[in-house]
């Protein structure tokens, strides 16, 4: 997830089921003025209270995706792939 988040406090009715031990990649700019850095946090957060596997990472930037960022997630999904096929 680049800038974005979990709406926990919207009101929905959302399921942890299936959660526990499930990879995610979070990724926030410190300086983003359309989704607060903070919620990217708190989702964080909420993915480790449900047991999910998750990495956050903030970057000196605004709502946008940078090039350390997108290489971070290259890097994460490709051991993520690696772990699930077994190498």
């Amino acid at each position: 997830m680049h800038s974005g988040y979990v709406p926990v406090d919207a009101g929905l009715d959302l399921s942890s089921d299936g959660m526990e031990g499930k990879p995610f990649f979070l990724a926030h700019g410190r300086y983003d003025d359309v989704i607060p850095a903070k919620y990217g946090r708190d989702s964080y957060a909420y993915l480790l209270e449900q047991g999910a596997r998750a990495l956050y990472n903030e970057y000196p930037i605004g709502h946008s995706i940078s090039e350390e960022s997108l290489y971070e997630l290259s890097e994460w999904l490709t051991g993520a792939l690696n772990r699930a096929v077994g190498e």
